[in-house]
């Protein structure tokens, strides 16, 4: 949810600096300014979770597995869907 936030914030701030530009490349420019920023967060993330997986006990695989795709589920929907959004709600 925060990553959701970060774009549209940065869509808001990139529609005042590119008024000529369409929408659709404001959208593509700030997700794509965040974009690193995101990855590099989760991805710290994914090792300290998937660590415990190979060398813990069943119960905490299964439960260390199911945070592991929810993290990069999670971020593809961060980019995905909010862009989808609003591109199709401003035509």
């Amino acid at each position: 949810m925060n990553d959701t936030i970060v774009i549209f914030d940065r869509i808001r701030e990139n529609m005042r600096l590119m008024r000529r530009e369409p929408f659709k490349a404001i959208v593509n420019r700030s997700i794509n300014q965040t974009l690193s920023r995101t990855i590099l967060t989760k991805w710290t993330d994914v090792p300290d979770r998937a660590r415990p997986v190979y060398y813990g006990r069943p119960v905490l695989r299964a439960f260390l597995f199911a945070l592991v795709v929810g993290i990069l589920v999670g971020t593809y929907s961060s980019f995905g869907l909010p862009r989808l959004l609003v591109v199709a709600w401003n035509q």
